[in-house]
């Protein structure tokens, strides 16, 4: 599958869902030519590893794949600073409690992404916030 679409030119992403009983190793994709791969787990987010500069997404297929269609991701500041990349941005609508603030760390090396980190939390409410102001944007959640 991978060699086909490389064939065609563009940037190739491998799902892997856990399902078969020996899904295909992450690394085994980018070596045959994968650009992003995205695993399928826990419906949880965690860490990214890069495989000779290639990020590969454990259990994002989950988060990405059932979310509702209510979800709503607001951008927010885009910063960039010599190598790295901060955006930060606001997802809503996913049946949650609290919106979630997110921003996102990015370090690229010669146009190659070889870090990334998240730091999210629940947007804090008017009353919640210890310095009066938003958390994100000019106003606070409704």
């Amino acid at each position: 599958m991978v060699q086909r679409e490389l064939e065609s030119g563009r940037s190739l992403v491998a799902s892997i869902p856990p399902v078969p009983a020996e899904p295909p190793s992450p690394d085994e994709e980018v070596d045959a030519g994968a650009d992003i791969i995205v695993m399928h787990g826990a419906p949880l987010l965690h860490g990214v590893e890069i495989y000779h500069g290639r990020p590969i997404f454990y259990d994002l297929g989950n988060f990405i794949y059932n979310l509702p269609p209510t979800l709503t991701y607001e951008p927010g500041v885009i910063v960039a600073d010599g190598d790295f990349v901060i955006v930060h941005g606001r997802f809503s609508g996913f049946g949650r409690p609290a919106n979630w603030i997110a921003a996102d760390i990015l370090r690229i090396e010669r146009g190659v992404l070889v870090e990334h980190w998240d730091v999210i939390q629940d947007e804090a409410t008017r009353e919640q916030s210890k310095s009066g102001l938003p958390m994100f944007g000019d106003h606070f959640p409704r």
